[in-house]
């Protein structure tokens, strides 16, 4: 329901996001906007393109947040909605 979830999860990659990430706030803040500011346009099924995304955009952010083995299920609820492509 919305009461699980902070008032800034308006969307359900942000909702998405916040599921896998432990309902850890600040990093699903994060990693949404450095998501929508750092892909590429039409980056899936590009492997250049999704290389960079998971490890020059996703992969910096779960570091700094000291979760870096969180990456690849990141990579794939990231891959999964439709607000990312």
């Amino acid at each position: 329901t919305s009461q699980e979830y902070p008032s800034s999860r308006t969307t359900p990659a942000t909702l998405a996001l916040d599921d896998h990430l432990a309902k850890d706030e600040p990093l699903s803040l994060v990693m949404d906007e450095a998501v929508v500011y750092g892909k590429y346009d039409n980056w899936e099924g590009h492997p250049q393109k999704e290389k960079y995304l998971k490890n020059q955009v996703v992969k910096p952010v779960l570091e700094e947040h000291h979760k870096p083995e969180k990456l690849d299920t990141i990579f794939e609820v990231i891959r999964q909605q439709k607000e990312y492509k």
